[in-house]
C-alpha cells in the first residue's frame, strides 16, 4: 500500500508539473506573439496574409501605416515582419540604429565598394557627361535621318562612332 501511495503522489506531481509547464509555455508564446509594435491582429497560422491585397500589398501596408503609425507589425504566415513606413522612419532606423542592421565595419566596406564601382563607371567625371551628350546628338541625327519612320534598333546599336 505504501508503494501505491508513492506512485500516486508521483503521478499527481507529474500532472501538476506538466500543467504548470503547459501554462508557462502558453504564456510565453502569447507574450511573444502579442508584444511588439502595433499592427493588425493576425490569424494563428496564416498571419495577415488574408488581409493583404496580393496584387498590390504596398497599398494595404500604406493604409495600415495610417492606422498603426510608421512602425508596425504584420505576420506573413507565421513570420513576424516589422514594417517601417516613410522616409524619416527608415532614415532614423538606418542611421540612428545602424548597429541593429549590421556591423559598422561591414557597412563601411559595402559603402567603399559601392563608391569605388560608381567612380569606375564615371560618377563625378566630366568625361562621362560629354560622352552622354555626344551619344544623344548622334541619336538625334539618326532620328532626323529616318523622318518619322520606324527605325530598326540594330541600326542604332551597330553604328560605330
Amino acid at each position: 500500500m505504501v508503494c501505491f501511495t508513492a506512485v500516486g503522489i508521483l503521478d499527481v506531481f507529474l500532472h501538476s508539473l506538466s500543467s504548470a509547464f503547459l501554462l508557462g509555455a502558453l504564456t510565453v508564446i502569447l507574450l511573444v506573439y502579442f508584444i511588439g509594435p502595433p499592427g493588425p491582429r493576425p490569424l494563428p497560422v496564416l498571419g495577415n496574409l488574408l488581409q493583404l491585397d496580393l496584387k498590390g500589398p504596398y497599398k494595404t501596408l500604406l493604409e495600415s501605416s495610417k492606422k498603426y503609425g510608421s512602425v508596425f507589425t504584420v505576420y506573413l504566415g507565421p513570420n513576424k515582419v516589422v514594417i517601417l513606413a516613410g522616409y524619416r522612419t527608415v532614415k532614423e532606423a538606418l542611421v540612428d540604429y545602424d548597429e541593429e542592421f549590421g556591423d559598422a565595419q561591414q557597412t563601411l566596406e559595402m559603402r567603399h565598394f559601392a563608391l569605388t564601382k560608381l567612380r569606375d563607371f564615371g560618377m563625378g567625371k566630366r568625361a562621362c557627361e560629354d560622352k552622354i551628350i555626344e551619344e544623344c546628338q548622334h541619336l538625334i541625327e539618326v532620328f532626323k535621318k529616318f523622318k518619322a519612320q520606324p527605325l530598326p534598333l540594330r541600326y542604332i546599336s551597330s553604328q560605330d562612332n
